[in-house]
């Protein structure tokens, strides 16, 4: 099966220019580093690219302005297709089990690097959504007196995991499953043995799917939010143009956090998938 993406790096968006004293010339620099996202987008509907890879460095600082991200956000929205970024130099994050070399060390010998972490965004995601509802009625009482009494619903879906309340906004695709470190064919030899259970197994990173990583951390529009409220609203005029008023507010809010364990594993299989075609 025929797989066409379009790979980039090294965008620096936001880039200062500070050795450019013509202020102008550098407003140009700085701008023409945006035009050429627009020129890839048409780059990868000619070639029918289904994603865009962008391997590093997508800003050219990690405390990126408001305006530069927001800027980067309007022109990579012209792409048309995912795109898959690095913020910074890869990788983005370690953790703290050191077993992988690097080639480029053999020469002044060998230094150990932490096993990598990936952040992605979930291929198919949908765009955030939300429908919003409300009526409302106002009664005339004595006394000058007028009562409102109003309904307000929403219903969101295809929310991101980070505005449910879910711990760390995402799904870690490459956890470690459960009970794994009880299988035997897990345990370390060279440990001996435990009356513990799972005391002597592998190192995490060694019962993971997808080994050589830690976690693949998933921004996935998987959840939905639903939101119902009652406003009571009082109000009285009294003498010489006072207003009195009373109101009362009752809602209820009902984010989704459940994640079944299918579709963790149709997350992995799909990114299995997309690795074996690559």
């Amino acid at each position: 099966m025929k797989l066409t993406f379009l790979h980039s790096a090294d965008w620096q968006l936001g880039k200062p220019f500070a050795g450019v004293d013509d202020l102008q010339k550098r407003a140009l620099l700085q701008n023409e580093r945006f035009a050429v996202i627009k020129r890839l987008a048409r780059i990868a509907k000619e070639h029918g690219a289904e994603f865009v890879l962008v391997a590093g460095d997508l800003f050219d600082s990690p405390q990126a302005t408001k305006a530069t991200v927001a800027a980067a956000c309007s022109a990579i929205g012209t792409i048309g297709v995912p795109v898959f970024a690095i913020p910074g130099n890869p990788p983005i994050s370690t953790s703290q089990d050191l077993r992988n070399g690097q080639l480029q060390t053999l020469g002044t010998g060998l230094s150990s690097q932490g096993v990598p972490a990936l952040i992605t965004f979930q291929y198919n995601a949908q765009i955030p959504s939300s429908w919003q509802w409300q009526a409302g009625m106002q009664f005339a009482l004595p006394y000058s007196t007028m009562l409102d009494v109003a309904y307000v619903g929403s219903y969101g879906f295809n929310r991101l995991r980070a505005f449910q309340g879910g711990a760390n906004g995402a799904v870690d695709l490459n956890a470690v499953d459960i009970g794994a470190a009880y299988l035997p064919q897990n345990q370390d030899p060279t440990l001996g043995t435990s009356t513990v259970p799972g005391a002597t197994a592998y190192p995490a990173n060694l019962l993971r799917a997808f080994r050589g990583y830690s976690n693949i951390n998933e921004q996935e529009t998987r959840y939905w939010d639903e939101y119902h409220g009652l406003q009571f609203s009082l109000n009285r005029r009294f003498t010489r143009g006072s207003l009195g008023r009373k109101v009362h507010n009752w809602n209820s809010f009902m984010p989704s956090l459940r994640l079944s364990t299918r579709n963790v594993i149709l997350s992995r299989r799909s990114l299995m998938a997309a690795a074996n075609r690559l």
